[in-house]
């Protein structure tokens, strides 16, 4: 599989690690985690993957994102 990035090129994906666990700010997720040569990236979230938390609130100024899961509010 190849995948588009935002300057157009198309970048191989290496693998996948399925139903990989994760925390944003002690709040545990899980997804599958396409493995892509980003150098300088730990990781990035694609459309998909934020869909499915609902809406959004993006601070631009701040760089943070954040959002409601459960009964609280994620960042």
């Amino acid at each position: 599989m190849k995948v588009s990035v935002t300057n157009g090129e198309r970048l191989p994906c290496l693998g996948v690690y399925r139903s990989a666990s994760f925390t944003i700010n002690a709040e545990p997720f899980t997804a599958d985690l396409f493995v892509l040569p980003l150098a300088g990236y730990d990781i990035v979230f694609g459309t998909q993957w934020l869909a499915s938390l609902g809406p959004i609130l993006w601070d631009f100024s701040r760089l943070t994102i954040g959002f409601w899961r459960r009964d609280h509010h994620v960042e």
